[in-house]
């Protein structure tokens, strides 16, 4: 499917689910996989805006608007006292990736205040929660996230179990503001990222309209990125996955809505 005929069917139907999340009562258990479906098909048409119009403004609404679903969902969470849902688990981070991406910190800081700080046993791996868990401490900063970083950090080692992660080596780099360690981290990192895309194509699933897109344009890499740059790292204008234009400067601020 090409991107333009993915970007044409997803925006009518998109809006029309927009509306109806923030407009109609729903439950949790109604908000739920809704969000995420949401977040998924908004995080396409982000891609596609990048990648049909080169649009970086309309990239980065649609990450705001996605970020703003999983909020929803979140504080739904809270009012109903549903805080052991499955769908809460930290590790359902990609809206936090979207607002990291679309450099908008303080979507990013509140999803992280609705998300638990416990470890979801029976929704998520414990490696993945501390992952997470290590990316709002960064979000954070000051000196209540540098003296809980380390800590967090041995735990993802520990929940490793040997296991060899990217992810735990970049969040080690910017843990210690190390552009060395960062730089080298961040390629194991895209590395990593190669294999996933391969596994997907071996599984023969990447001609699904989400894969289409998000095989092109990475956001949790990103984010990490903006990231990197939020905690005083110097980062190149492009990576493989990460175009510049992704990178671009927003020109035109997030209507509100």
């Amino acid at each position: 499917m090409e991107l333009r005929d993915i970007k044409d069917a997803l925006s009518l139907e998109v809006a029309a689910w927009l509306m109806m999340m923030f407009e109609d009562a729903h439950s949790v258990e109604e908000m739920g996989a809704l969000s995420e479906d949401l977040s998924s098909k908004l995080r396409t048409l982000a891609v596609t805006a990048l990648l049909v119009d080169a649009n970086m403004n309309v990239f980065y609404h649609h990450l705001i608007r996605s970020a703003r679903v999983r909020i929803h969902f979140l504080e739904g969470c809270v009012a109903e006292n549903k805080l052991q849902h499955f769908r809460r688990a930290s590790s359902r981070n990609e809206a936090l990736f979207d607002s990291l991406t679309a450099g908008d910190f303080e979507r990013a800081a509140r999803i992280a205040e609705l998300s638990p700080r416990e470890w979801l046993s029976n929704a998520e791996y414990e490696d993945d929660f501390m992952y997470t868990q290590i990316i709002y401490q960064l979000l954070q900063g000051g000196s209540s996230s540098a003296e809980d970083v380390p800590a967090l950090l041995a735990q993802f080692e520990r929940a490793l179990d040997g296991t060899a992660s990217a992810r735990l080596v970049v969040c080690q780099a910017l843990a210690a503001r190390s552009q060395g360690d960062f730089d080298e981290a961040f390629e194991e990192l895209l590395a990593e990222h190669d294999n996933d895309l391969e596994a997907q194509r071996a599984r023969s699933v990447m001609e699904e309209a989400i894969s289409v897109s998000n095989q092109r344009v990475w956001i949790e890499g990103l984010g990490l990125l903006r990231l990197a740059d939020k905690v005083g790292l110097v980062t190149a204008p492009e990576y493989r996955y990460c175009p510049a234009l992704a990178r671009s400067p927003m020109t035109k601020p997030f209507p509100g809505e």
